[in-house]
């Protein structure tokens, strides 16, 4: 575990080195309910190929409460701060759904930093979603309705419609079930925080960032993927987003929803290996066709 500090915000890190590694190191940057052992056993597959840096940046995890007003550049300069201080000048990164942004943000702001990048269920929130949202689990809270806090949460981060598209996907919706109940009333609010640090970004600057990005300033090769049935970042949203890469390929992981990354754990991670050892040339039997926007636009098979 590395410690590290920033404008007096304490936060951590686990890196796990790689001896034999193929590529530059992976920074995996987790959704506002993932902890570092989260990616445990993604660490342990990626770790026969790469470096991991999983990273517990201010407002998530064990790391010091975060202010709303500090927005998504701020959590951006921090992850940087941080692999300055690891001496990590060239990153790959990995970013899922929440933790997408702020690697998509660090992409952008800090270009020369990143190698190439993964974004997995990204999807920039609707506001008036996200004020539904804060306004109902805040008085859920306040009314200590636990039972109806937890499906909430639960509706809001799995999204699936209907019935559960497989035995994994079921059980993931068990176990993020279990999470809430089991978690204390501090994450709860950690959790409410980080959606109004979107909405207050939203609502004060415009956009979920204060510092302007695009993805054609990109210069490092970029995929985007999700679930084929992922309904909180759709998949006609992601698609069209991608398409305003200079250098992105866009697919999705079959039989999946917005926890692709957990439902279809092996895939997903044979699939980073690809991208991030130069070797996706052609869509995997799990994966739809891959498209590509930018120089090399069409088609994948």
């Amino acid at each position: 575990m590395v410690d590290f500090a920033y404008q007096g915000y304490q936060y951590t890190a686990r890196v796990n080195r790689c001896p034999q590694a193929q590529t530059e190191p992976l920074l995996i940057i987790g959704g506002v309910l993932q902890s570092k052992d989260t990616w445990r056993l993604h660490e342990m597959e990626i770790g026969t190929w790469a470096t991991t840096v999983v990273i517990e940046a201010p407002g998530f995890g064990d790391a010091d409460p975060l202010p709303v007003h500090h927005g998504l550049d701020f959590l951006a300069t921090a992850v940087r701060h941080a692999l300055h201080t690891l001496s990590m000048p060239s990153v790959n990164v990995l970013g899922h759904s929440y933790g997408s942004l702020i690697g998509y943000q660090l992409a952008c702001a800090y270009p020369d930093q990143v190698a190439r990048l993964a974004l997995a269920g990204l999807g920039e929130s609707d506001p008036e979603f996200l004020r539904d949202q804060v306004e109902e689990m805040a008085r859920l809270l306040q009314e200590g309705d636990w039972d109806a806090i937890v499906h909430r949460a639960v509706e809001a981060i799995t999204r699936t419609p209907g019935n559960s598209r497989t035995g994994v996907s079921a059980a993931l919706d068990i176990l993020v079930r279990r999470q809430f109940n089991a978690m204390p009333v501090p994450k709860v609010k950690q959790y409410l925080a980080n959606l109004e640090r979107l909405l207050y970004a939203v609502e004060h600057h415009g956009s979920w960032t204060t510092s302007p990005v695009c993805g054609s300033r990109l210069t490092a090769p970029t995929l985007l993927f999700t679930g084929d049935d992922d309904t909180m970042a759709p998949v006609t949203d992601l698609r069209s987003f991608a398409e305003s890469f200079t250098d992105a390929r866009f697919t999705t992981l079959r039989d999946s929803g917005h926890l692709a990354p957990f439902e279809r754990r092996n895939e997903c991670i044979d699939l980073l290996r690809r991208f991030f050892t130069d070797e996706l040339s052609q869509a995997p039997e799990y994966c739809t066709a891959i498209e590509r926007s930018g120089p090399r636009s069409g088609a994948g098979s």
